[in-house]
């Protein structure tokens, strides 16, 4: 597993479950990766994205309460199917996220 997108209703979806095309679009609130993929942008950044050559793939992140985003982001740096810490980001706390493809 390259990625997976903690949404805030509690689910998820991996690198494993599907393409990048096939995430849910709403209620993002991080995702770890290894190897890149996801970026996330404010509004200009996704302008930015979007105005790429080829195709782009967005989906948008969501607000939650401290205590919950706390929970997640803990959930994430915990996740057992990706690789220790200093070998994956955590993407978080942006609007916007782009599928850019790996590096």
């Amino acid at each position: 597993m390259s990625w997976r997108i903690y949404y805030s209703d509690d689910s998820t979806f991996s690198s494993d479950d599907g393409e990048p095309e096939d995430a849910p679009g709403w209620g993002v609130v991080v995702i770890p990766q290894y190897g890149g993929g996801w970026w996330g942008h404010d509004l200009a950044g996704l302008l930015d994205c979007l105005a790429l050559p080829g195709p782009s793939i967005v989906i948008h992140g969501r607000t939650v309460a401290k205590g919950d985003w706390q929970r997640f982001l803990a959930e994430a740096d915990r996740d057992p199917d990706m690789p220790p810490a200093e070998h994956r980001t955590l993407m978080h706390g942006w609007d916007h996220y782009c599928w850019h493809g790996s590096d």
